[in-house]
């Protein structure tokens, strides 16, 4: 800023010219800005064309560029005598009113009329925004025109949907809640709570976190669960009861033992059809639900008049057998009892009594063997039902009408024999290859391994310190 000037003198000249030199009068009550074209009352720094420090009364303000700003704070509006208006003018982008005392936009006031008259809400299809309805006491009822979606909510947060005809959906139907009082046809469905009164068809997926469906058609006769090993529960509502209502039959999961559930609860039921039963899990293990077949077998002896102990054929208990003497049943406890395989009469039969033991005896068929994760059994998948060994789930031998199969390592204590006798190999065990000359526990002498390079020798039995393998490399000698 350049340095004030002096006007001498009581009164100023006529177009006065200060030649690019600020003017001030009286320390600060009026300074032009010579330089930046800037007035200022009460400041020496005019930060605009015009500014004015305190309170300013004008008669009448013409703004220019139509823009009334505060740089700070709240833009009051306010008159000492009378009221502000606007002259039939309208007042543009108001906001929602959040106080009693403010003002309110046209959409808001027509909301409340609607609710409080009984008005008709109409949303155009250019409005973009969310709406959110209170409902006090009243029913708004939205409704579309012919084969259009009508909607009734009431003061309970209830929302009714209800069709006139039937609706088709070719894409995908996604909602929260709905409730469905005729037919929904859709490709693909995914609802969050749906309740249908009639019937649901759908061409597609459907999917519900939460259904309640009067009639439920499935097109490809499939119901699937789409997590994986996820379950399907079907649980009714109180004592009810689930009930298959056919006349032909229900068919349960059918597997052998080694597709039964890993992690099975009480309840379970499925049939097996290598043991050819059906099986409900007890809670502790898997029991056949159907009974073992009862066998008689007959002993037949001849009395001496001395004789008084008889062999049976199998143990048997007097409760388990039925005995005669020339066809006169025997009355238990009385005149004979069982211990063990032996019939042991009180008095001996004379030589001419036919005696015939019969010896009640139930039967078990056995096709497979199961202890945790091991298995014996037979697949009965394939022709000859080849015998499987499986330890912890996995296949460790194979027994059918051509071969034996040995999954792993043949490891014998003994050696390996020849049909004739002859021993195969009595010193010399072949093993994998050792990751190190020092080898592994179990490791001893005579051991052999071999790769496609190199063959190794073990000359020593393992302690963990000692290098105890050797290798070589092959040699080509020739044929002979």
């Amino acid at each position: 800023m350049t340095a004030l000037g002096k006007v001498a003198g009581s009164m100023l000249k006529d177009n006065l010219v200060r030649n690019g030199v600020d003017l001030i009068l009286d320390s600060n009550l009026m300074y032009w800005d010579v330089v930046n074209r800037r007035v200022g009352i009460n400041t020496t720094m005019p930060g605009n064309t015009f500014v004015a420090n305190g309170n300013s009364t004008l008669s009448n303000i013409y703004i220019n560029g139509g823009n009334i700003t505060s740089l700070t704070g709240n833009l009051v509006l306010n008159s000492l005598t009378g009221n502000i208006n606007v002259s039939n003018k309208q007042i543009k982008n108001l906001r929602e009113p959040s106080d009693n005392s403010d003002a309110a936009t046209k959409y808001y006031v027509d909301l409340v009329n609607t609710f409080a008259h009984d008005l008709h809400l109409v949303i155009q299809d250019d409005f973009n925004s969310n709406t959110n309805v209170y409902v006090a006491s009243e029913t708004v009822n939205f409704k579309g025109t012919a084969n259009q979606v009508n909607v009734v909510v009431t003061s309970n947060d209830t929302v009714t949907y209800s069709l006139t005809n039937n609706v088709t959906i070719n894409g995908n139907l996604i909602s929260s809640n709905a409730n469905i009082t005729n037919t929904l046809i859709a490709s693909n469905i995914t609802v969050g709570n749906i309740t249908v009164s009639n019937s649901l068809t759908s061409n597609g997926n459907v999917s519900f976190l939460t259904a309640n469906i009067g009639n439920l058609y499935i097109h490809d006769n499939i119901i699937s669960a789409k997590n994986t090993d996820g379950n399907i529960s079907l649980t009714p509502n109180g004592n009810g009861v689930i009930i298959s209502d056919s006349t032909t039959a229900f068919k349960l999961p059918t597997g052998n033992n080694i597709n039964r559930p890993a992690y099975p609860t009480q309840g379970m039921i499925r049939y097996n059809h290598t043991i050819a039963t059906v099986e409900v899990y007890d809670g502790a293990e898997w029991k056949s639900l159907m009974p073992p077949p009862t066998v008689i077998i007959s002993d037949k002896f001849v009395g001496d008049g001395s004789k008084l102990t008889f062999d049976l054929s199998q143990p048997s208990t007097t409760g388990g057998a039925i005995v005669t003497i020339n066809g006169v049943l025997q009355i238990p406890d009385s005149s004979y009892y069982i211990s063990g395989s032996s019939l042991i009469f009180l008095e001996a039969p004379i030589s001419s009594d036919i005696i015939e033991a019969r010896i009640l005896t139930t039967t078990t068929t056995v096709t497979d063997l199961l202890i945790g994760d091991s298995a014996i059994f037979f697949d009965t998948t394939s022709a000859n039902y080849p015998i499987n060994m499986n330890v912890n789930n996995q296949r460790k031998i194979k027994i059918d009408t051509a071969n034996t199969t040995v999954y792993n390592n043949l490891v014998t204590t003994n050696g390996i024999f020849w049909p004739n006798g002859n021993v195969y190999n009595t010193g010399i065990m072949v093993v994998s290859v050792p990751n190190n000359s020092k080898g592994t526990s179990g490791d001893v002498t005579g051991m052999m391994a071999f790769s496609s390079t190199n063959i190794y020798y073990c000359t020593g039995n393992y302690n963990g310190t000692t290098n105890i393998w050797v290798k070589s490399a092959w040699t080509t000698t020739g044929t002979w």
